[in-house]
């Protein structure tokens, strides 16, 4: 393959030929823009037509359960076991217990009479009617811990004695008895109870879900899961379970207890489970508020936060919604029909953000051709390219690993902050700036953080540039090589210390019983002085900064020494014939030729000490209070709660300080370059 730099030059000048060309080009690219952005606009107001949620008739207040039951009725019990019919969102009937109550259902009409069951902790199992007057009454061994009813009108009861134990039975209640027709021992706490048809379906906290038979009251199977089960949902159309976990997991049983699929949707627990039959769509809420839709292979379809508490119920209504039911506020409609619509959403939000790239590349291009000083410097430097293409080509692997692991993950993080992403929310939603405002504008945290790190910073560059200069002066300037090397040797050991030992070994220092630096003053007669280092507001952020006293950074050190080694002779040869003192020599020869190691070791303690967490995190955890909070700290803690949107915006804000004080760095840097030439 031949390169002819004719046809370069053939390049530029056709370039110029066509220049006006480039501009209509621009001007069609400005266009396009226009358009293209006035039409993804309008889709996104056309998907947004349809809701996936919207207020519905209703409040909780301390609700703890929550049923569906006949003629669009809603029954829910109060954390002061009160038990409430609710019909759309107005109290109709009220009943309150003395027990705790440990279950509810609504029995099937099969009689022409809505009835309804309360199980409590005393073991008695009373059933009312529409208007809560008592029916009948049962009684069974230890608490009620679930409820559930067969389409034929049969009670199933789950029960048992202490909170972990294999005391735990189903027992059966035909439509009108008192007395159960068989009672089975499952073996462990039960957790969750459901009915599929005839059958009941039950799960434990030892994360077994089993089925017993209505007939015989025979143990049909059992399958263990990976973590205990909280919720069990029963999909009658198409004899599959629906188990949710302790864990955030899902799992889709068929008849026979085989898993079909397993996922883990959150990492809060499950509170409620449904399914459209509509869309196909199996639903669940966890303990954080959250709605996880999900199609009928197990995938994530959608994640939206709903409120900030837990979701008890997930529930079907007379219509082609479902009803959120929070602990605590305003009930939500669900619109199962709106989830495409969120999906495409997003999906024409990341086709408009690439839309909008493609155009600022293709406008950049067209612009270096229109204009002939831009058009020009870049054939030149194509040509200097062509020129040095081999060492182009050895230097492709490691540019490509560059870009993988490190250009990628950083662009990734900057596309996330504009995004909601979270372990809540799996399937990102773009919310613009709204993560940069939150953390410049409402974190109080990050705010006290900066003020922290400021002072980190500051300190850091001190220690950096002061005490390894001094000592690298000090070796420098000894006349027997032998002990140079000694004194070099000595200095850099320490480094071969990890720097997890070494922040543990200071942590130990500062231990207010038995650290060195409290038996030190303890020992002088300066007792008044001892405290808890990093327990006090007043001296945790200057007990971080004295960490490593007395600050000889082995990496700073080499860096100065091997500046002052590549130092000409003939200066200081020059500046002893002149008669001048060590102050002088040091202010007009060795700083001013040590300015490209300052350089360096400014950069790496400002990026260093603006990101770095370790100490901090090892020491204080950010304590006592804020006294020791960093941005590289929440941004951490961010991580570490799932909301990796709003932890990427503390990363993009952390980087761009960074550069903004790299660039400084380096214009000083220029400036310098233009008075040498």
């Amino acid at each position: 393959m031949t390169f002819d730099l004719v046809r370069i030059r053939g390049f530029a000048g056709a370039a110029g030929r066509h220049n006006r060309a480039a501009r209509q080009i621009l001007v069609a690219i400005v266009l396009v823009a226009v358009v293209g952005n006035l039409a993804f606009l309008l889709a996104v107001d056309r998907l947004r037509d349809e809701p996936l949620l919207s207020e519905a008739e209703g409040q909780s207040e301390a609700v703890i359960l929550a049923v569906p039951a006949a003629n669009g009725l809603v029954m829910t019990v109060t954390r002061d076991d009160a038990v409430i019919l609710v019909a759309n969102g107005d109290p109709v009937a009220r009943a309150q217990f003395d027990n705790l109550i440990g279950a509810i259902v609504a029995i099937p009409d099969v009689s022409g009479v809505n009835q309804f069951a309360v199980g409590t902790a005393d073991g008695t199992v009373v059933v009312l009617d529409s208007e809560f007057n008592q029916v009948r009454e049962m009684l069974v061994e230890g608490r009620v811990v679930g409820l559930a009813a067969t389409p034929a009108g049969e009670l199933v009861v789950a029960h048992g004695v202490g909170a972990f134990s294999d005391q735990y039975f189903v027992s059966f209640f035909p439509p009108t008895a008192t007395e159960s027709t068989f009672t089975t021992q499952v073996g462990f706490t039960i957790n969750g109870l459901t009915a599929l048809g005839e059958t009941a379906i039950f799960g434990t906290l030892d994360s077994r879900v089993g089925a017993i038979r209505a007939g015989t009251g025979e143990l049909a199977w059992t399958t263990t899961l990976r973590s205990p089960i909280t919720r069990l949902h029963a999909i009658d159309e198409s004899g599959l379970v629906l188990a949710g976990s302790e864990n955030g997991d899902l799992t889709l049983l068929d008849a026979e207890g085989m898993t079909l699929w397993a996922r883990n949707v959150s990492t809060y627990p499950i509170r409620g489970l449904a399914f459209d039959d509509e869309t196909k769509t199996y639903l669940a809420g966890d303990a954080r508020g959250n709605i996880i839709a999900l199609d009928e292979a197990g995938q994530i379809l959608v994640t939206r936060e709903v409120v900030t508490i837990d979701i008890e119920a997930v529930l079907p209504t007379e219509a082609e919604n479902l009803l959120v039911v929070p602990r605590e506020g305003a009930w939500q409609m669900l619109n199962p029909g709106a989830i495409g619509a969120v999906q495409q959403l997003s999906q024409v939000r990341l086709a408009w953000l690439l839309f909008d790239a493609s155009l600022i590349i293709t406008s950049i291009v067209a612009a270096i051709v229109a204009v002939e000083r831009w058009r020009v410097g870049s054939a030149r430097q194509l040509r200097v390219i062509w020129r040095s293409r081999l060492a182009y080509v050895f230097l492709l692997p490691a540019t490509g690993l560059i870009v993988v692991f490190s250009y990628y993950p950083a662009g990734l993080a900057f596309y996330h902050s504009l995004t909601n992403f979270s372990v809540r929310n799996v399937t990102p939603e773009f919310v613009g700036l709204a993560n940069y405002h939150e953390v410049l504008f409402n974190d109080a945290y990050f705010r006290t953080g900066m003020i922290n790190m400021v002072i980190i910073v500051v300190t850091s560059v001190v220690k950096t540039i002061t005490v390894p200069l001094l000592v690298a002066q000090l070796i420098f300037w000894l006349r027997n090589s032998v002990h140079q090397y000694l004194f070099r040797t000595l200095f850099v050991l320490p480094a071969v210390v990890p720097d997890l030992v070494f922040t543990l070994m200071w942590r130990q220092v500062y231990d207010p019983n038995t650290g060195l630096l409290n038996q030190l003053l303890g020992a002088m007669g300066l007792s008044r002085f001892q405290r808890a280092w990093l327990g006090n507001d007043d001296t945790a952020i200057w007990a971080i900064v004295g960490v490593g006293f007395p600050f000889v950074s082995a990496f700073a050190f080499l860096i100065f020494l091997g500046g002052l080694l590549g130092i000409n002779p003939d200066y200081f040869d020059a500046a002893r014939v002149d008669g001048a003192r060590w102050w002088q020599r040091l202010m007009h020869i060795d700083l001013p030729l040590l300015l490209p190691q300052f350089r360096i070791l400014l950069f790496f303690s400002i990026v260093g000490a603006v990101q770095g967490l370790a100490n901090v995190f090892i020491l204080t955890a950010g304590g006592p209070g804020t006294a020791t909070y960093v941005p590289a700290l929440q941004m951490y803690l961010r991580i570490s709660a799932g909301d990796f949107g709003y932890a990427s915006a503390v990363g993009v804000v952390l980087f761009v300080l960074i550069l903004i004080l790299t660039l400084v760095i380096l214009r000083f840097r220029r400036n310098e370059a233009i008075e040498a030439s």
